[in-house]
């Protein structure tokens, strides 16, 4: 028996190969983790896939939400103003309105 050491990692990283398809379903689970955690609508915008990088195969996920840097990064501390006249801002806690 001989081993050519270069032909294993080319063997591992075939497509649909044993590392393309673990990366995959990390992928696949990372963003589904990402869709759960998302607030309000924002689970919809989340998309993922596989794609060739500069080195080698990688898991790519992608929120096109608009207001996904404010969920990430946070804002500075603002006034939130009531977009009706009556003054009352009205929102759901806990499945409570408030």
């Amino acid at each position: 028996m001989r081993i050519e050491p270069g032909r294993i990692p080319r063997f591992l990283r075939l497509r649909n190969g044993r590392v393309e398809r673990k990366l995959r379903e990390r992928t696949e689970r990372v963003a589904r983790i990402g869709a759960q955690e998302a607030p309000g609508t924002m689970s919809r915008y989340i998309d993922w896939h596989i794609g060739q990088g500069p080195r080698g195969l990688e898991g790519v996920i992608t929120c096109d939400h608009p207001a996904t840097l404010y969920v990430l990064n946070g804002t500075r501390p603002h006034l939130i103003r009531p977009r009706r006249r009556n003054g009352v801002l009205r929102f759901e806690v806990g499945g409570e309105v408030v």
